[in-house]
């Protein structure tokens, strides 16, 4: 499978061959009715899966093995703030929203373990994305 994606917004696109299937993951159902609509409408099949990640005893097995993540909003809703961290520092690359200041959120992505670090966008709800990747 290949995908394009446009991860800065430039258009410059840049196009990867990848081995598995990417998934959604989330606790709520409607969430996943929606992306998958989403998804529907991009002509594109990923994988979605409803799991509750307080609740799910070894979900870090079942979610490994992506080269980058995804996590949006999600350390918020967690119970085990370093459980989520652990996974993250698992990967090469990541992309984060957290509900902290810009400054604590680049501390964390760093004490993942991952070396670049940068920010990509403030989202419409004063949150900041930021991407790392490990050199």
């Amino acid at each position: 499978m290949e995908i394009v994606v446009d991860p800065l917004g430039d258009h410059e696109e840049l196009r990867a061959a990848v081995d598995h299937e990417p998934a959604g993951v989330d606790a709520d159902a409607d969430v996943l009715r929606a992306a998958a609509m989403i998804a529907e409408a991009f002509e594109v099949s990923p994988k979605f899966c409803q799991l509750d990640l307080n609740e799910t005893p070894n979900w870090e097995e079942e979610l490994s093995g992506s080269d980058i993540v995804v996590a949006m909003s999600l350390l918020e809703w967690l119970q085990d703030d370093r459980r989520l961290l652990n996974f993250l520092g698992c990967h090469r690359e990541v992309i984060y929203e957290g509900h902290d200041s810009v400054e604590i959120e680049l501390a964390r992505v760093k004490s993942a373990g991952f070396t670049k670090r940068e920010i990509l966008t403030e989202t419409e709800r004063g949150r900041f994305l930021v991407y790392g990747r490990k050199n």
